[in-house]
């Protein structure tokens, strides 16, 4: 039997070493929570013109000219307007209304305008002809969990897809969680896999020319878009809502060098955050086995 003055002994020595441990971990959160504002500032940064250098200024050093944000913007809704093939006529989508100052050769642009924005639905349940032995991928709003989806929720069938208000969404389409529980509600991830989608879920077909860029703002922009989410208790967006949001466009070629340099900067990130993660683990490991060692001799 341990005396009395051993079992002082362990529980210093315990308690020494746990202060040293729970001293790494809060360091090792503090790093996690830098990580999450460098990221957030260097797509700041990247949406208001700071991160590389603008179009506009490389254009005028050089002593040529370019295509502006705005002449792009308009190429967009013509090409989108020569490809309609929905119903009724083409309808002008409208433009944003803001008045807050942007870099030389910016312009602002809606959702709307950039993208084809539609939804999905829940084919009935108890309908087994939509369900049975289906092979069309369909998706809910937990898939906007990660970056991509690559994975089904459940699966449909054609029959489902043709009868009800099912669209079946190429890979490439950003998909907004409009409503959902804890923190899913307002993100955003690309389909890599053709598929359906219910009706929590914004559908955006867009040129992929603009999509990154697109998709690092509307991640930058996650916070904004549970703001402005209507409701009561659950508040939710809407695809009335997620047409409005407004984007700061930069020209084509200055869009390109931005995604490039934010993927350069969020590769660090995250093999930084991959290293806290893993040490956090081997803290509470050694936790675990600090203890089981204490009452085992």
């Amino acid at each position: 039997m341990v005396g009395f003055s051993a079992q002082e002994a362990v529980v210093a020595e315990l308690e020494k070493q746990f202060s040293r441990l729970d001293e790494a971990v809060a360091n090792l959160q503090r790093v996690k929570v830098n990580l999450k504002r460098y990221k957030a500032s260097v797509l700041r940064a990247a949406v208001e013109g700071r991160l590389v250098e603008t179009e506009a200024s490389l254009a005028h050093r050089e002593g040529r000219t370019y295509e502006t944000g705005e002449q792009l913007l308009q190429r967009i809704l013509e090409e989108r307007r020569a490809k309609w093939t929905g119903r009724g006529k083409w309808k002008v989508p409208e433009s944003p209304s803001t008045g807050t100052a942007l870099p030389d050769g910016w312009a602002w642009a809606s959702i709307d305008q950039l993208a084809e924005v539609g939804t999905g639905a829940t084919p009935k349940r108890d309908k087994a002809a939509y369900w049975s032995d289906g092979d069309v991928p369909w998706v809910t709003s937990s898939v906007v969990n990660g970056d991509y989806v690559d994975e089904a929720s459940e699966f449909v069938t054609k029959l489902a897809l043709a009868e009800t208000n099912l669209t079946l969404y190429p890979v490439g389409t950003l998909l907004i969680a409009m409503y959902g529980e804890g923190k899913t509600r307002g993100k955003c991830a690309e389909l890599r896999i053709p598929a359906a989608t219910n009706q929590a879920l914004s559908a955006l077909q867009v040129d992929s020319s603009v999509r990154g860029y697109l998709r690092h703002f509307l991640e930058l922009n996650y916070e904004e878009m549970r703001k402005v989410a209507s409701g009561g208790v659950q508040p939710n967006l809407n695809l009335s809502l997620v047409r409005a949001v407004c984007v700061p466009l930069p020209p084509l070629t200055e869009q390109i060098r931005i995604v490039v340099e934010i993927d350069r900067h969020l590769s660090i990130v995250r093999e930084v955050e991959a290293e806290v993660d893993t040490n956090l683990k081997r803290a509470q490991s050694l936790r675990q086995a600090t203890l089981s060692k204490a009452f085992s001799s």
